[in-house]
């Protein structure tokens, strides 16, 4: 385990990052992709997360059908919209791949 602001690896270290399951819990933060996760990759090289989310981003709060399922940490859960917009706006990254899960509800079977 580590603190994901203060990973133990020099810039420019890695040919590609891959955070799976994680990512949404210190990635939200719109500083975080272009002042700490991006610096760790070579110039060139590849970006990947996977994270649970939304199909879309709620426009006031959580819907009473999710009250009693709702856990604090899901308010990190956003829309594959909202993460591709986050990362565009850096202009640090191109996005060639931003989708949602075929099938996702297969998952909770």
């Amino acid at each position: 385990h580590a603190e994901a602001h203060a990973l133990p690896y020099a810039e420019d270290f890695f040919d590609a990052a891959i955070s799976i399951d994680s990512y949404h819990y210190y990635g939200a933060d719109e500083a975080y992709f272009p002042y700490t996760y991006s610096k760790l990759v070579k110039p060139g090289g590849q970006f990947g997360i996977v994270v649970p989310g939304l199909t879309r981003e709620f426009e006031k709060g959580y819907p009473d059908t999710l009250e009693s399922l709702w856990i604090p940490e899901m308010f990190t859960f956003h829309s594959k919209d909202w993460w591709r917009h986050l990362w565009e706006k850096t202009k640090i990254a191109e996005i060639t791949v931003c989708y949602e899960m075929e099938k996702p509800k297969e998952i909770w079977q």
